[in-house]
């Protein structure tokens, strides 16, 4: 993780280079294929090349390609145009440096062509474990106590005329734009033609790299960001060196945030986002949870801008791992004292109610509050007939698989099943939870699933078994103001509502045996629901136990999309 974040913000936060230019002359593919001689003899080629940038300004020459066998014994004429380009280009005043392989004589520089150079450097890369150059060693550990520098140190210090004193090892910026690559074909065609100006414009003041850039030749590693334009994910070890060597003169390292303030802030870190989760409601903790997390990555983009490198999994871990330890003893408290009050109460069976108390236990005294919600009585017809004809094991069977389909449509509308009345059920809706309309477009649609599932049920068969008869229900709904809350005393409470709201829908339901509907609401609930639901005016009528009249409608469906 630390290292796809690190990654990440090298793609994603360039910078301008300022420092002397940088160019590799690389020996691509049509380098190969324009000279067909093996690459040992390829010495003459190379002389020219260096001839050309030499001959062009170039301030400093490094050479990714180890010149380690003398060719006097094959073809000297080879050996003698090297080692005078290397002289040429020394008295122009271009610094010729000498890549080389410390682990191998067979890539070492041969004697006679290190005596013409201006120094040397060794070119190992040190991929990180999964393959990618991030860092890379400047200088290593010799022989004798003595120590060997990188081709990208010795370049910069030819450059500056002093010597740097760098880490051992520095992070490669890879922020700044692509490194340009010249051809080696190129660079011999110009100077073969005596195109002087063509190799001045290119190389005039710079620091020229030559090595291979062919996919031929196998010198690709895997990097963090692409460093030339033909390249994304693998780039030359040539192209690596060169870019070492442009960070080194930028002067501007990335360096690790000290480790005692790094481990500071992550404590401070972690005590807050742990606080957060332990005293803040679940929802609002989280929130600031994730509003601290963004706060980090902000932080650690703004400190990489900087050319400061926090490890990405340490804050991570500091914010989330105290986060859900408290969350979890948060839930584990929770749990414990949900299953107490759920042993304390055990006459509470609404899920609401339950997190009502647990949310704020001073509801659990006796007393209520007055709020508008809508009562729905359910009955079923002909009850006491089915009853008397069959036994009461089949009968309570029978009830308890209609229950189940009726509770399940109060709930899927978010309703509260208050209780139920022998074969009848009073559901509550908008208390205790709130819902939109006071609850009557709830309860509306309450009643049609429960019409809904009743009719699968009857084809089925599947209430009362052993009965003919299709069972019908009668629904009578109203809104209006009730009283909510415990009734009782303080050895035995009911959450119940109570007011003449629930008379009233207990008549209306008791009704429509009268007028052979299904379902009738009270004029309240056409109200809210006429735009919603296709409904019936069935006339004002007078139910039982009131003075005034009071209009009513049959439910025949709910309009479309609702």
């Amino acid at each position: 993780m630390d290292h796809l974040v690190y990654d990440l913000l090298m793609k994603h936060t360039p910078l301008i280079y300022s420092g002397p230019g940088v160019t590799v002359v690389g020996i691509d593919d049509e380098s190969l294929n324009k000279f067909k001689d093996p690459l040992l003899l390829w010495y003459g080629h190379l002389a020219r090349v260096i001839d050309g940038v030499s001959v062009g300004g170039a301030r400093v020459i490094a050479l990714d390609i180890v010149p380690a066998t003398s060719l006097e014994n094959i073809a000297p004429h080879l050996d003698q145009e090297l080692v005078a380009s290397l002289l040429k280009s020394r008295l122009r005043g271009t610094c010729l440096i000498l890549g080389y392989n410390p682990d191998s004589e067979d890539k070492k520089p041969h004697k006679k062509f290190l005596l013409m150079s201006g120094g040397a450097g060794f070119l190992n890369i040190f991929p990180d474990e999964d393959g990618k150059v991030r860092k890379q060693p400047l200088i290593l550990a010799g022989s004798e106590g003595t120590t060997l520098e990188s081709v990208s140190l010795a370049v910069a210090n030819s450059v500056l005329d002093q010597d740097i004193k760098p880490p051992e090892k520095i992070a490669i910026d890879y922020r700044y734009s692509s490194i340009p690559v010249i051809s080696f074909s190129w660079v011999h065609e110009k100077m073969t033609a005596g195109d002087i100006q063509a190799l001045q414009d290119a190389f005039n003041g710079r620091i020229v790299y030559l090595g291979a850039v062919s996919d031929l030749l196998k010198d690709d590693f895997a990097v963090p960001a692409g460093i030339m334009d033909h390249y994304s994910d693998y780039a030359p070890g040539v192209l690596i060196h060169a870019t070492t060597t442009r960070t080194l003169l930028s002067g501007r390292l990335l360096r690790d945030l000290n480790e005692s303030v790094a481990n500071t802030l992550s404590v401070c870190i972690g005590l807050f986002s742990g606080l957060l989760l332990l005293y803040l409601p679940i929802r609002r903790g989280l929130a600031f949870l994730f509003l601290l997390f963004t706060v980090i990555c902000v932080s650690l983009t703004a400190g990489f801008r900087a050319d400061i490198t926090v490890p990405f999994s340490l804050p991570l871990f500091f914010t989330f791992t105290p986060a859900a330890v408290c969350f979890s003893w948060r839930a584990m408290v929770d749990r414990r004292k949900f299953s107490s009050l759920q042993r304390a109460f055990k006459s509470y069976v609404s899920p609401f109610v339950m997190k009502q108390i647990i949310e704020d236990p001073s509801i659990i005294s006796i007393g209520g509050a007055s709020t508008v919600a809508t009562l729905m009585f359910t009955d079923i017809r002909g009850f006491t007939t089915i009853s008397e004809r069959m036994p009461p094991a089949a009968v309570l069977e029978g009830l308890n698989r209609y229950f189940t389909e009726m509770t399940a449509a109060v709930l899927e509308v978010n309703g509260y099943l208050n209780r139920y009345l022998g074969d009848g059920i009073l559901a509550v809706f908008g208390a205790p939870n709130s819902l939109p309309r006071n609850g009557a477009l709830a309860a509306v649609k309450c009643a049609m699933l429960m019409l809904q599932r009743l009719e699968i049920l009857n084809e089925k068969g599947e209430i009362f078994k052993g009965s003919d008869d299709a069972v019908r229900i009668g629904i009578g709904i109203h809104t209006g103001d009730v009283i909510v809350g415990n009734i009782g005393c303080a050895d035995k409470m009911d959450y119940s509502v109570i007011g003449d709201t629930v008379n009233l829908a207990s008549r209306i339901e008791s009704i429509t045996k009268d007028y052979m509907v299904q379902v009738l609401i009270s004029e309240t609930v056409h109200e809210l629901v006429k735009d919603s639901a296709e409904t019936r005016y069935v006339g004002y009528v007078k139910v039982k136990g009131r003075e005034q009249q009071i209009g009513i409608y049959e439910l025949i469906s709910l309009r479309e999309g609702v």
